[in-house]
């Protein structure tokens, strides 16, 4: 994968995944009522969407943005800047893993679109210990919703994203890995089309003139294209999920 190529493709744009204002605000509602985190991190924040939510939602927390990605963080401070909140929405050049972190240092980790490149498992057992007692995690998961889907929806992402689970597949790695499932749902169509793909189309007609980067233009077009014919099969999920007690209390206990 030519890297410089893919960040010149998503350079400006809102987001790096099907997602939406209205649809991270449906997750948070999902929360325990009454839940009031402090501290928040949103791992692989890209641009930071989901970032300003967290920071309108919860006025009293202190957001921590994740990405290793500078430009993304750039573009993340001079919107918190903007819109007057600079002073709780700091920016992270590092692994979302936050290897070295202390433990239990956040009350709410958020990652939209971006536990696939590290590997669900390895995020939520990455992510568990900086969790304080009664913290929650919510992220999104790309996931099959078909038990059979079409063979060439089903090639192609064997290729692209090969640890592509089902959501009972993700429900029961949340499980195993110590959380309950608050709940979970479905990302709607136009997170992909309006949110996503539409500005992404855009920027690949723009770039069409570049050269050096058509291979990543095209496999970004063959993306959309693939969604267009065969995404009833596959979606995103939203996932909510809070420290399992017994869990939490295990992982604390004195060696």
């Amino acid at each position: 994968m030519d890297k410089e190529a893919l960040y010149t493709l998503h350079s400006g744009l809102p987001r790096q995944s099907p997602g939406g204002d209205a649809t991270t605000r449906r997750a948070i509602e999902m929360l325990p009522k009454g839940f009031n985190p402090r501290a928040i991190a949103d791992m692989g924040c890209g641009p930071g969407m989901s970032t300003m939510v967290l920071a309108e939602s919860f006025p009293e927390a202190a957001v921590i943005a994740v990405d290793t990605h500078q430009p993304f963080l750039d573009q993340l401070a001079d919107a918190a800047n903007a819109a007057g909140i600079a002073d709780r929405v700091s920016t992270v050049n590092r692994s979302m893993e936050l290897p070295g972190e202390e433990p239990g240092s956040f009350d709410l980790i958020w990652a939209e679109g971006s536990a696939y490149l590290v590997g669900v498992e390895t995020a939520l057992d990455a992510w568990r210990p900086l969790l304080r007692a009664g913290g929650c995690i919510a992220y999104t998961e790309l996931v099959w919703l078909s038990a059979d889907p079409p063979e060439d929806a089903l090639n192609y992402w064997q290729e692209v994203y090969p640890d592509m689970n089902t959501v009972q597949g993700n429900l029961d790695i949340a499980r195993s890995a110590g959380f309950d499932v608050l709940d979970h749902f479905v990302l709607p169509p136009s997170d992909w089309w309006d949110e996503y793909y539409s500005p992404l189309q855009r920027r690949i007609n723009i770039l069409r003139m570049e050269e050096g980067i058509s291979e990543v233009l095209n496999n970004a077009e063959n993306e959309i294209n693939m969604y267009s014919l065969f995404g009833g099969c596959y979606g995103y999920v939203f996932y909510v999920l809070a420290l399992n007690t017994r869990t939490a209390d295990v992982s604390r206990r004195p060696a």
